[in-house]
């Protein structure tokens, strides 16, 4: 739910529209996991823990996208300018 909340906001124009989706993505998350805990379908550390390890994909698949991101400007810079990736600059 996080990591759509991020792909979808990373791709909204507004701040209001980003802050809409991650609102919406945690509302949504924390309305999920409190049902499960009150219909006493898992335990609340089963929940957390759950909760925990979707954070974590999340947060890799943000550090994953904006590393491409990087890497992608860095590309489009050298090219931009002449340079070459990994070379001395100069272009023969």
């Amino acid at each position: 739910m996080l990591a759509t909340a991020y792909l979808l906001a990373h791709h909204t124009r507004s701040r209001t529209g980003a802050a809409a989706w991650w609102g919406a993505a945690l509302a949504l998350s924390a309305l999920v996991a409190a049902s499960r805990v009150y219909l006493g379908v898992h335990w609340a550390t089963h929940v957390t823990a759950g909760f925990a390890l979707g954070a974590a994909a999340a947060l890799a698949l943000i550090t994953a996208d904006l590393g491409y991101g990087l890497r992608a400007h860095r590309r489009n810079t050298h090219a931009v300018n002449g340079l070459q990736p990994g070379g001395t600059g100069l272009v023969p």
